[in-house]
């Protein structure tokens, strides 16, 4: 009865400690090792995910660049005009509507003019001593309208009311100038055979240039130098012949 016992009790003990602890030990240490060098693997994907970024730095400075190079292909503003002549002058057709003594100077008047535009222009003379009062209001008169404003003894003038003018002596005659039948408020004078248009304002040495260039002529025709202001109804003329004009 002793025999049987040994032999089943030591087989048996054996083969399960050997096999199991082999298998189970061995295994999981192997893919546990794997796993972090396939972590290690992915570091360089870091590296790539880097690049995107200083591609995404540069672009705002390619940005940048472009508003420049528009603003170098702007085309330079047309060239200003050569003001030569009396074309560049902007004189119209006005009516006096209003008149009345410049408060702070007797030889002024203070006059509202309509040439047009919405509203009548405050314009500044000298006439007191040459024009009544009464020829003044509702007059047709020629303005220039392009003139840079004056402040005539504190009030600005946006305009001069064009007269003839010739000087006897110590005696000196001006007068309004003659507007043909017909002319209507606004119109504009023209020179014809003169290259030039009205400018916004005419710069003022070329204006004190040029203004010596109006005188009436023989027969009385206003002109810039030879050439007669006309409108539509026909030429600005006067009374006084071989006269100044301003």
């Amino acid at each position: 009865e002793k025999k049987p016992k040994a032999k089943s009790e030591k087989k048996p003990k054996a083969k399960s400690a050997k096999k199991p602890k082999a298998k189970s030990e061995e295994k999981p240490k192997a893919k546990s090792e794997e796993k972090p060098k396939a972590s290690a693997k992915e570091e360089p994907k870091a590296s790539a995910e880097e690049k995107p970024a200083a591609t995404a730095e540069e672009q705002p400075e390619a940005s940048d660049k472009k508003p420049k190079k528009k603003k170098k292909k702007t085309p330079p503003p047309p060239p200003k005009p050569t003001i030569n002549n009396a074309s560049y002058f902007d004189i119209r057709v006005g009516k006096i509507v209003e008149v009345g003594q410049h408060p702070d100077a007797e030889a002024l008047y203070l006059e509202k003019i309509d040439v047009g535009e919405e509203e009548p222009r405050q314009i500044v003379s000298g006439l007191v001593r040459y024009v009544p009062q009464d020829q003044m209001q509702d007059a047709l008169v020629l303005v220039m309208c392009n003139l840079k404003p004056a402040k005539l003894r504190g009030i600005v003038s946006y305009g001069m009311v064009m007269c003839a003018s010739e000087t006897n002596g110590d005696e000196r005659t001006v007068k309004l100038v003659d507007i043909p039948e017909g002319a209507q408020v606004g119109d504009r004078v023209t020179f014809p055979g003169l290259e030039g248009s009205p400018v916004p304002e005419m710069p003022k040495k070329r204006a004190e240039k040029l203004l010596p260039g109006f005188n009436t002529n023989a027969e009385g025709v206003c002109c810039w130098e030879n050439t007669p202001l006309t409108l539509e109804a026909g030429v600005v003329s006067s009374d006084l012949k071989n006269a100044g004009l301003g």
